[in-house]
């Protein structure tokens, strides 16, 4: 389920940059925050597997720091 999820966040992203070369207006129209999120998609695809698993289900999934753990089999404490 984890892998599901992170290959659907890769896949959002990959869609959304294939749709602004579509599009005929200068990238600042169509994507103000576009170089961030190549900046995001860079720094997720630096990091190990697992770590980018966590990243990408607690902040771009918005699931609960319990519920990344329970999905992982890892323990929620810090």
């Amino acid at each position: 389920m984890v892998t599901v999820a992170t290959n659907l966040a890769i896949d959002r992203h990959r869609r959304r940059r294939r749709l602004s070369s579509l599009v005929n207006e200068p990238l600042a129209l169509v994507d103000v925050h576009m170089s961030e999120r190549i900046d995001l998609a860079r720094a997720l695809r630096r990091l190990p597997r697992r770590q980018r698993e966590v990243v990408v289900l607690r902040y771009l999934a918005d699931w609960s720091e319990k519920d990344v753990a329970l999905s992982l089999g890892v323990s929620a404490e810090r």
